[in-house]
């Protein structure tokens, strides 16, 4: 993952409060784009959503932890999107602010990630 690209994915969620992506998907605490940041802006992204999805659902379960791809393929993609409809973007790369992922790009990705088993 050596790129020029980060993103921060940042939301309140009801009973789960501020939940932030901050130091995954190619930024640091810091706000800083790491030096091994994420290759797309996409991938930033999707990487950024599935970090507070997982710290969402982790909440949802009682600190129960289950895998991401162990979820079935809807499941997965209605917590993304539900994720994508709720935070607020910082962006680091060539577009410096963006409202969330746009539909064919999600789309794009999430097939990118089940076709690779990710999902």
């Amino acid at each position: 993952m050596t790129g020029n690209y980060g993103a921060i994915a940042e939301g309140f969620f009801e009973s789960h409060g501020w939940l932030t992506s901050l130091g995954k998907a190619g930024v640091n605490e810091n706000r800083e784009l790491k030096d091994d940041a994420c290759r797309t802006l996409t991938s930033a992204k999707i990487r950024a959503l599935r970090s507070v999805a997982n710290k969402l659902r982790y909440g949802r379960h009682n600190g129960q932890w289950i895998e991401f791809r162990s979820l079935n393929y809807e499941t997965q993609k209605a917590l993304l999107k539900e994720v994508n409809n709720s935070v607020s973007w910082e962006t680091f790369g060539d577009i410096s602010y963006a409202k969330n992922v746009s539909y064919s790009d999600f789309n794009n990705a999430f097939s990118r990630f089940k076709s690779m088993g990710e999902a």
